[in-house]
């Protein structure tokens, strides 16, 4: 059975309310641009993830070229359409971009998505020569989630969600608005409570104390709440949840995909070592306590073992970086080979999320 036929049927399983795998909510797509000349040339990515039937987020970067629209999230609940981009190194509104011209992703698909090229030509999704990854998560209980809910102005507003567990991590955007984005994550202050908040995804901004943010409520496993700063009148807003160690996955319903924690830097070569209880497949980073960068890495692109580690930047439309290492992978986790301060500043708080291999 060829490898696309594989993901598709393991998509439908889990989908059907068989057991659900990594493979049926995640993804890591990479392809090469073919542009042809054609302005609004579509494309169709297949990676298994049923976003058309189920709901989901796909995130798009170029990996070799430094484009103003770096990079690009769509998400089911919000729309596809060259209208309906958010770019996380930019606190621009919805559709500010210019995507029109340079290409958009078009549709969801049950095993994939669509891009289109724009009225130019494709350069953000479908350029020769250029190089793009993505990264698709589909809406799944324990896993991912999308909310989607107007501002009342009020200093306090309780928001519904459906991950049906306490998130790890939520990210959230206002829509219409050139507000910066804004990130919750159980690894600050332990989770207890969260009145440290995240300047990103586009800014490098160390973790600082507002309870004007969250309200300096946890979140629980029905609602999360925002405070004023993140509940303007009229604002609307679109919030990405994401599950932290629920364990109801793989053959026997006991396995944990995601998980959301921290570590402390040591600031030596011989970093700290991760354990997750799994092999990751994708690990975002972000040192919490200094002003820094945060970085996706992925093993498609490769997490190379006593290598250099490929690692793209959600705070910045710049390429992919390589010159140096980061972290080796290890059957239960990731271990960090670096003395740099982004990912091991000796005493530094350092926040991840970790998705488990296929």
């Amino acid at each position: 059975m060829d490898n696309v036929t594989r993901l598709l049927m393991q998509g439908a399983a889990g989908a059907a309310g068989g057991a659900t795998y990594v493979d049926d909510v995640f993804s890591t797509l990479l392809w090469s641009g073919e542009f042809t000349g054609n302005a609004g040339t579509t494309r169709q990515m297949t990676n298994g993830i049923d976003l058309a039937g189920e709901g989901g987020l796909v995130w798009i970067k170029q990996r070799n070229q430094a484009y103003s629209t770096g990079h690009q999230l769509y998400d089911t609940v919000r729309g596809a359409g060259a209208e309906k981009e958010l770019n996380s190194s930019s606190n621009a509104v919805e559709g500010a971009g210019n995507i029109e011209t340079y290409g958009w992703l078009n549709s969801f698909d049950a095993g994939g998505f669509t891009t289109k090229g724009g009225s130019t030509d494709s350069d953000y999704v479908n350029r020769t020569g250029v190089n793009y990854a993505s990264w698709s998560f589909r809406k799944q209980k324990g896993f991912f989630d999308i909310v989607e809910f107007t501002g009342n102005g009020t200093s306090s507003q309780v928001i519904s969600h459906n991950l049906g567990s306490v998130p790890g991590c939520i990210i959230l955007k206002a829509k219409n608005a050139a507000d910066n984005w804004k990130v919750y994550h159980r690894g600050i202050n332990g989770g207890v409570t969260p009145e440290k908040w995240l300047l990103g995804l586009n800014d490098t901004q160390a973790s600082s104390e507002y309870t004007e943010w969250w309200n300096n409520t946890a979140p629980t496993a029905t609602n999360f709440t925002v405070g004023e700063w993140n509940n303007e009148s009229g604002w609307e807003f679109i919030a990405y949840v994401f599950g932290h160690d629920e364990q109801s996955y793989g053959e026997n319903g006991d396995q944990s995909i995601i998980k959301c924690g921290s570590y402390t830097g040591n600031g030596s070569s011989t970093g700290p070592e991760i354990n997750l209880g799994f092999e990751p497949q994708w690990v975002l980073t972000k040192n919490a306590s200094i002003n820094d960068e945060w970085y996706i890495f992925d093993s498609m692109r490769g997490i190379v073992t006593g290598g250099y580690d490929p690692r793209l930047r959600p705070n910045s439309s710049g390429t992919e970086s390589s010159g140096d290492q980061r972290l080796d992978l290890t059957p239960t986790g990731f271990k960090i080979t670096s003395n740099n301060g982004d990912i091991n500043g000796s005493g530094n708080t350092i926040i991840y999320i970790a998705i488990r291999r296929p």
